[in-house]
């Protein structure tokens, strides 16, 4: 009676181990499961990135736009605008062409709605809201005009582009506006580049002599610690420039080709010997060069991990798609895999779609998914050898932790059975 007695005292505790030995597995093996995936994944997917436009599309029906709004002050425009320049490089893959098309009407509209445009002021040379959003739109209807070939969106590119490059090539004055009195060298950047794309579908005049004048200009914007494209203009007729970061450069570096290619294969080259980096077991950008010690983030940036910038990092993963590097291309995707915990979520159809850390920064995804759906330009000349890797033994071995306990448990439990 007193064996029975005790065997049945040690019953409840033999199932909880199992249980959680069982538990235990089971995150080592997810953990494991995601770390692979990770390990695997390709820079582009268009399965993937269409679910993810899918989510997000759902997410900006539902209001994402104005809750991105109160992150930053281009949230609600910037999520658009990126979701549905994915949405048409999808389409323009054959990727679901009449529900992707339907995302990037849907964000055409959203961005011309006078209560997003006026955020950006009206006092600007030549265009009512300046470099930023009239440069960013123009991209966007670039790509609605490529897919569908309509006349009156293909006149609409036309003259939103000669009307940005009379602004942009206004030589004497000082650089176009994206805020009343603020000019950032990115934003002329990224509207020169949209001005080209749009002379690709539909010729503009005088693009290629304006382009010259650019091309000795860009000179007078570098820093001369660095060498490279400063942030930020800090003088309002363009003389002066603070030094350059990493979530600014991700975008110049993405759009420069399309400018000029041997341009921006030089300054690809000194852009990631200075800023592409690897602290601990994590590899991306950092925000500020290492020179600079340890600043802070800010709004821009997002928070720093040891002088990475996560969004410059993502900003960065389309970059190198732009210029070539597939190898640090799929470095940074493989990162963003590793850290943004996707998961199934909301699309047009239930689970369907999906999104990085349950759906808590659309923004995020926006960014990350258009990093993605960049299209690739032609290899470069150059091979980085010091271009750094992901650290995978550390996260393999930390993932190993619970599978270990786990077996140790099961196997204690059954000598515990079997004395």
């Amino acid at each position: 009676m007193m064996q029975k007695t005790m065997s049945g005292s040690r019953s409840p505790t033999k199932r909880w181990l199992t249980v959680l030995a069982v538990i235990l597995l089971v995150i080592g093996v997810s953990g494991w499961w995601h770390l692979l995936s990770a390990r695997l994944s390709s820079p582009y997917s268009p399965g993937r990135e269409a679910a993810h436009v899918r989510t997000l599309a759902r997410e900006l029906d539902d209001g994402a736009g104005a809750d991105m709004q109160a992150y930053f002050p281009e949230g609600e425009f910037f999520t658009w605008v990126l979701t549905g320049l994915s949405a048409g490089r999808l389409a323009a893959d054959g990727e679901n062409v009449d529900q992707n098309m339907a995302v990037v009407t849907a964000a055409v509209a959203a961005t011309g709605r006078d209560e997003v445009a006026e955020r950006f002021g009206d006092d600007h040379r030549g265009v009512p809201h300046g470099a930023f959003y009239h440069g960013w739109r123009l991209l966007l209807l670039v790509q609605q005009a490529a897919v569908t070939g309509d006349d009156g969106q293909l006149a609409e590119v036309h003259d939103e582009a000669a009307q940005l490059l009379e602004a942009l090539d206004a030589p004497g004055e000082p650089p176009l506006t994206s805020y009343p009195g603020q000019a950032w060298p990115c934003d002329l950047v990224a509207a020169w580049a949209a001005v080209h794309q749009a002379d690709r579908l539909t010729p503009i005049d005088g693009l290629d002599e304006a382009t010259d004048r650019l091309l000795a200009q860009i000179d007078d914007w570098r820093d001369p610690a660095t060498g490279l494209i400063g942030h930020a203009f800090t003088t309002t007729d363009g003389s002066s420039v603070s030094g350059p970061r990493g979530s600014s450069q991700a975008i110049i570096n993405t759009y420069l080709r399309d400018i000029d290619p041997g341009l921006a294969e030089a300054e690809w080259a000194s852009f990631t010997q200075q800023f592409v980096t690897r602290e601990f077991v994590l590899m991306g950008v950092r925000e500020y060069p290492a020179s600079d010690g340890d600043k802070p983030g800010d709004v821009d940036s997002g928070p720093l991990i040891a002088g990475v910038s996560l969004s410059a990092s993502a900003v960065t993963l389309g970059a190198a798609q732009a210029n070539g590097d597939i190898a640090l291309a799929t470095r940074l995707n493989q990162e963003a895999e590793l850290l943004g915990l996707p998961l199934p979520w909301r699309g047009v159809r239930g689970l369907d779609g999906r999104a990085f850390a349950f759906g808590v920064l659309p923004v995020g995804d926006a960014f990350v998914t258009a990093a993605r759906t960049q299209p690739y330009g032609a290899a470069v000349d150059f091979v980085r050898s010091n271009t750094p890797g992901i650290l995978w033994w550390p996260w393999f071995t930390v993932a190993s932790i619970p599978a270990l306990l786990g077996v140790w448990l099961l196997v204690r439990s059954r000598r515990r059975r079997n004395p």
